[in-house]
């Protein structure tokens, strides 16, 4: 059975949203400490919103998989839009001091210049993508194990 892809995409970008506003808040970004609480809550967010648009449907481990993926990477994106806009600034600027520590003027200046030209900033988001790629992946997997998981029947 195939993802409805109206359905899927609404669900991880509502969840997608989610993580990636309380990925990039302060001290709310701290539960991410929590090997990356807010993806996984996410991804197991986006799978219960798409079970509940779909009607009920039975959610496979592969869709779950897909479906926490896709909401992890939206979360990703949009984290680090936030945090560029909320933080990057701040970061370049917390950097001036440790750079006259360097000791070769070489390497201060590529770091400088890495800086200055965002490379750093890019490198985050990469680095996001795939922390939140994996971690998103393993929350739709339990999210779909929880969300259709049947409890025991009573045998008589």
């Amino acid at each position: 059975m195939s993802l409805n892809m109206r359905g899927l995409l609404i669900s991880a970008g509502i969840a997608g949203v989610a993580i990636g506003i309380l990925s990039a808040i302060p001290i709310l970004s701290l539960v991410n400490c929590l090997l990356c609480g807010w993806v996984w809550g996410g991804a197991i967010f986006a799978v219960w919103l798409y079970k509940r648009n779909q009607n009920g449907v039975i959610v496979s481990s592969g869709q779950g998989v897909v479906i926490g993926l896709v909401a992890a990477l939206i979360g990703a994106v949009i984290s680090w839009v936030l945090g560029m806009a909320l933080g990057g600034a701040a970061s370049a600027a917390s950097l001036a001091p440790m750079l006259d520590q360097l000791p070769d003027e070489q390497t201060r200046q590529m770091v400088e210049q890495l800086v200055s030209s965002g490379g750093i900033s890019i490198a985050s988001l990469f680095i996001g993508l795939i922390i939140n790629a994996i971690f998103g992946m393993i929350g739709g997997l339990i999210g779909a194990a929880l969300i259709d998981s049947k409890p025991p029947s009573a045998s008589a």
